[in-house]
């Protein structure tokens, strides 16, 4: 039995014809400002959790609204961010 790739031919860009690619810069700049804001969002959700006056600890709140609080406040980060 032999073995047969199932990959999609890469086809060459002709030479009449722009092909659209984004500059590896652009892409590691994307990559670190996601890992940058991932840390800041970690660290914004375990400032919510360890401070006891803040609404997460807050009894009178369902779970459901404690988290809508938390991704409110993730979202206003990453407005201001």
């Amino acid at each position: 039995m032999s073995l047969r790739s199932t990959a999609l031919p890469v086809e060459a860009p002709q030479a009449g014809k722009k092909s659209l690619s984004i500059p590896q810069f652009l892409i590691t700049l994307t990559a670190l400002f996601s890992a940058f804001w991932i840390l800041l969002a970690i660290l914004e959700c375990t400032m919510a959790l360890c401070i006891p006056t803040t609404a997460i600890h807050d009894t009178s709140f369902t779970w459901m609204e404690r988290l809508s609080l938390l991704a409110i406040d993730l979202l206003a980060m990453t407005a201001f961010v």
